[in-house]
């Protein structure tokens, strides 16, 4: 009898400890086992050689499917226009940022996925940071943004400049800093328009144009080398810098130090991670179990530690990002620039500003 019991109560915590329980469980155990079948799943990100070697490995290791994935850039949209017109897509999972899940709406290439979480622990609001999933469509069913940080604006090399010689932004205006700034472009979209949209808004045309122009910054489209500039000390002053590529130089001993500049604390940004499903994906079951394994626990460190931006869940230790990227309490950032209000109504605007003071 007491065995009997005892053999219940293990099921029964079993059960308890399960992702779902009954017809849940069962309808979570068939998707688990066609995605088996469909045997991968192709995921368009970053080019991030640590994301997708880490969610490749990752997946791979929980459920067994081969993860495909592709690094292509703003071009891919391109691409899933015309596989959608010829009946033939080939790509499953959208990982980036606000501007492009919302082209994909706007193209009817996006399929919900408020209807695909799937796994207790993903739709829980506790698990998440403020309480609640944060969609950056205003429908909550599309792209699901999975970490939130504050946009690194601006780093110098301690060897060459004093991070104490920098505490405004209008210190950049300083004659000594002309021709030693660098900066991703600006003029295309990424890290380097979103530091110029946060300048233009918050001190105008006028200081844009006097520091890109005035202080002759130079630009670059590569993100390794705005942190090698800053690195190798030619440009020991740069703007827009990736903190994944920042890392690597700091880990090798280089002196590169975040600055905050205190007439501008910064923007919260969503980085490469918000979360998007193709609509007709290839591999639809695959598609939803890596999309429920992207933003569980296991997922979100996978994706936190490559890419060094801390996970809107709770439960994700911040201890695997920088600590000046993490939103600080009390400080109130200026812009959230991952909603679909803001990227609407408010970037293309600041973007024609942008282009018009920098001459384009």
């Amino acid at each position: 009898m007491i065995k009997l019991i005892a053999r219940a109560a293990i099921i029964s915590g079993f059960m308890l400890c399960s992702p779902y329980r009954s017809e849940s469980q069962t309808a979570w155990n068939k998707i688990v086992a066609e995605a088996k079948k469909e045997g991968s799943v192709v995921v368009n990100g970053p080019s991030i050689r640590e994301l997708s070697q880490g969610l490749t490995d990752g997946f791979k290791k929980a459920y067994g499917i081969n993860v495909e994935y592709l690094g292509l850039g703003f071009e891919v949209i391109t691409r899933m226009e015309r596989e959608a017109l010829a009946g033939r897509p080939s790509i499953d999972i959208y990982m980036g940022g606000t501007r492009t899940i919302l082209i994909l709406m706007d193209k009817n290439l996006a399929e919900t996925i408020d209807d695909k979480l799937q796994l207790p622990e993903v739709k829980e609001p506790k698990n998440w940071r403020g309480g609640k999933l944060k969609w950056v469509d205003t429908k909550n069913r599309f792209g699901l943004q999975t970490t939130e940080w504050v946009m690194t604006d601006l780093f110098v090399n301690r060897d060459i400049v004093k991070p104490e010689q920098i505490t405004s932004w209008k210190d950049l205006l300083k004659p000594e800093w002309k021709g030693k700034i660098g900066s991703f472009d600006p003029r295309i979209g990424g890290a380097g328009q979103a530091i110029g949209r946060y300048l233009i808004e918050k001190f105008g045309e006028e200081y844009v144009v006097k520091l890109y122009q005035g202080q002759e910054v130079t630009f670059t489209r590569e993100h390794r080398q705005v942190a090698e500039w800053a690195a190798r000390g030619t440009y020991p002053i740069v703007l827009a810098a990736v903190q994944s590529m920042i890392e690597r130089y700091r880990k090798e001993g280089f002196p590169l130090v975040r600055v905050f500049p205190k007439d501008g604390p910064g923007s919260l940004l969503g980085g490469f991670s918000t979360v998007a499903m193709l609509k007709n994906p290839p591999h639809p079951n695959a598609a939803t179990l890596f999309l429920n394994w992207v933003t569980s626990k296991d997922g979100q460190e996978v994706v936190s530690r490559a890419l060094l931006e801390p996970s809107r869940r709770v439960d994700v230790p911040t201890s695997l990002v920088p600590d000046y990227v993490l939103p600080q309490p009390g400080v109130k950032y200026d812009i959230d620039q991952y909603s679909e209000e803001w990227q609407r109504e408010v970037a293309p605007k600041l973007e024609e500003r942008l282009q018009k003071a920098l001459g384009k």
